[in-house]
C-alpha cells in the first residue's frame, strides 16, 4: 500500500533481486521478465552500466559474506566486516537509480531481513527508517504450513515448522528491537491494526516518516528520503532526462503523460528543474482510471506556479488532482483541480494522498517489484480481510509451542498469550479485517 502513495516507487524485496532478477530472469512485477522490463533495463544502465550475472554473483558473494543474522550483533556496535562498503554501495546505486528512473523521491524496499537493515545503517549515502510490520507469531505459523506455489515458476514455497517459524519470528523481531534500541528509526506497525484502519495507520505512518499525505513529496533532485520497508539514498547525479525507454505503466523521470491503467506523468516546463517550469509541458496527466496528475506552472520552486498549467488533473474518476496555483507554497493555490492543498479534481479522487483506499478496499496498480510476495502481481482492488484463521485450523500443540517461544515480544506487542476464541456461529468484529489467505504469507 505505501507503494500507491505519491512520490513513492515500490521495488520489491531487493535483497533477492540479484539472485531472482538477474541470475534467474524471474517476472517484475509488472509481468514481463526481469531482463526486458523497461524500468529495471534502466535501472541497471543508471547504477551499474547493465545488469550482469558477475555483478550479481560478486553481490551474493558480499551478502554470504556480510549480511547474516548471526553478523548483527557485530554490526549493532559498527564493527565492519570486509566487503560491507562495498555491499551497501550497491544497495544505495539501486535506489539511487531506480528515484531517478521513477522520478520518485521515495523507494521502499520491501526486503525483510534484520541484518540487511543494519547492513545499510553503515552506508553514509542511505538515509534508512525501517517500517517494522508485526503479525501475531500464531497467525504466522499458520500460514508457514500452508501450500503455495510461486506464481514465477509454479514450484512450491517454502514451508516451516511451528517451532522454526516462532524462533525466526522471535530472532527477527528482536533484532529489530536492538535497531531501535542503538539508534536506527523504527516505526512499528501491527498488521491487525493496519486491516482494521488502513487509512488512520497509513496517514500516521507518513506523517512519522516525514511525508504528510495531504500532497505530493518534492520532486526527485535533491536528496530523497525512504525506508526499509524503506531505504533510500542521497542524489550524487542529475536527475534523468526523458527517454523513450518509457513504458505504459507510466516511469517517465520528468515530462510525460500517463498513458495506461496506474500510469503517471510528471511535468517539468521551461526553467528544466524537475515541477517547475511553464506551459502545457508543466502538467501531467493520468489518462486513464488510477492515473495520477502533477503540475507545476511558471513559479521557480516546485509545485508553486499559477494558472491552468499549475495543475494536475486525475483525467478520470479514480485519478488524484494535486492543485498549484498562485501560491508560492508547495502544495497549495487554485488552480483547475483544486482550491487547496491536494485538491481531488474528479469524482472518486482524493485529496489526502490515499485516494487508493476505500472501506474495506484498496485499489493497487501495477508495480515494477523486483521480488517478494505473490501478490505483488495483483493489481486493480483488492478487498482488505484479516486473515484470522488459524484461530480455527492451527492445532493446540502447535499454538502452545509458539506462545512459548515467542511469548515476552508476544505481550510487548499487544498479543494476548490465551487467545479467546469466538463463539460459533457469532459475529466478531476481527472477522472482517484482513487479507485473504489463500494468496500469501
Amino acid at each position: 500500500m505505501l507503494g500507491e502513495v505519491p512520490g513513492i516507487a515500490p521495488l520489491g524485496e531487493v535483497v533477492h533481486l540479484w539472485e531472482r532478477g538477474v541470475n534467474h530472469d524471474e517476472p517484475c512485477g509488472c509481468g514481463q521478465r526481469f531482463a526486458v522490463c523497461p524500468f529495471w533495463r534502466r535501472v541497471g544502465l543508471r547504477a551499474f552500466g547493465g545488469w550482469s550475472p558477475g555483478l550479481a554473483d560478486r553481490i551474493l558473494t558480499l551478502r554470504n559474506r556480510v549480511d547474516r543474522t548471526r553478523h548483527i550483533p557485530a554490526l549493532a556496535v559498527r564493527r565492519c566486516g570486509v566487503g560491507l562498503s562495498g555491499y551497501t554501495r550497491a544497495y544505495s546505486r539501486v535506489y539511487e537509480a531506480a528515484a531517478q528512473v521513477a522520478a520518485r523521491p521515495v523507494v521502499v524496499d520491501s526486503s525483510k531481513h534484520a541484518s540487511l537493515a543494519f547492513c545499510l545503517r553503515t552506508s553514509p549515502v542511505v538515509d534508512l527508517s525501517v517500517v517494522h510490520m508485526v503479525r501475531d507469531p500464531r497467525a504466522v505459523a499458520h500460514s508457514w504450513l500452508r501450500q503455495v506455489r510461486r506464481p514465477e515458476d509454479g514450484t512450491p514455497m517454502a514451508r516451516w515448522r511451528p517451532w522454526r517459524t516462532a524462533t525466526h519470528w522471535f530472532v527477527q523481531n528482536l533484532a529489530f528491537e536492538l535497531l531501535a534500541h542503538r539508534g536506527g528509526r523504527v516505526l512499528r506497525v501491527r498488521y491487525e491494526d493496519l486491516l482494521d484502519d488502513p487509512r488512520t495507520v497509513l496517514s500516521a505512518l507518513l506523517a512519522a516518516l516525514g511525508l504528510p499525505s495531504g500532497r505530493p513529496p518534492a520532486p526527485y533532485g535533491g536528496t530523497g528520503n525512504g525506508f526499509l520497508a524503506a531505504p533510500t539514498c542521497l542524489d550524487t547525479g542529475p536527475a534523468p532526462a526523458p527517454s523513450a525507454l518509457g513504458d505504459r505503466h507510466g516511469d517517465w523521470p520528468q515530462g510525460g503523460t500517463g498513458a495506461a491503467p496506474g500510469g503517471q506523468g510528471y511535468g517539468a516546463g521551461r526553467d528544466g528543474a524537475p515541477g517547475a517550469g511553464s506551459g502545457v509541458s508543466a502538467s501531467g496527466r493520468g489518462a486513464v482510471p488510477g492515473g495520477h496528475g502533477y503540475g507545476a506552472g511558471r513559479g521557480g520552486a516546485p509545485w508553486a506556479g499559477s494558472g491552468a498549467t499549475g495543475s494536475g488533473t486525475g483525467a478520470v474518476p479514480g485519478g488524484r488532482g494535486y492543485g498549484v496555483g498562485r501560491g508560492v507554497v508547495p502544495g497549495a493555490g487554485n488552480g483547475v483541480s483544486g482550491t487547496g492543498p491536494g485538491a481531488g479534481a474528479k469524482s472518486g479522487g482524493s485529496g489526502d494522498g490515499l485516494g487508493f483506499l476505500r472501506p474495506g478496499v484498496v485499489r493497487l496498480s501495477v508495480a515494477h517489484t523486483c521480488a517478494g510476495n505473490p501478490m505483488r502481481f495483483r493489481s486493480g482492488p483488492l478487498e482488505l480481510t484479516r486473515d484470522d484463521s488459524w484461530r480455527e485450523h492451527l492445532p493446540r500443540r502447535h499454538r502452545w509451542l509458539v506462545t512459548a517461544l515467542a511469548w515476552p515480544l508476544m505481550l510487548r506487542y499487544g498479543y494476548r498469550v490465551r487467545d479467546q476464541r469466538a463463539r460459533e456461529g457469532a459475529a466478531a468484529s476481527w472477522l472482517t479485517a484482513g487479507m485473504p489467505a489463500s494468496g500469501c504469507r
